[in-house]
């Protein structure tokens, strides 16, 4: 019998948070995630990303946000 899963993440930081902090979690959390997201097509999951942290994303480090959107286009 299969088992369905839905497999979501929540990628929050508080508002005006430290840059050292947010660099270190895009470091070692939300960018390695996402890489190894990519490298699975057949995986799929939802994500919630606090707005600001996402547009501070965007800013700081582009190339995250562009594989978020090709996830999300797949």
């Amino acid at each position: 019998m299969p088992i369905h899963l839905l497999f979501g993440i929540h990628c929050h930081q508080p508002v005006g948070n430290f840059d050292s902090v947010l660099e270190r979690e895009v470091g070692r959390a939300y960018a390695p995630f996402l890489e190894v997201a990519e490298a699975f097509p057949d995986f799929h999951f939802s994500a919630h990303y606090s707005g600001w942290l996402l547009a501070w994303i965007g800013d700081h480090y582009p190339a995250v946000l562009d594989r978020l959107a090709r996830l999300v286009a797949r």
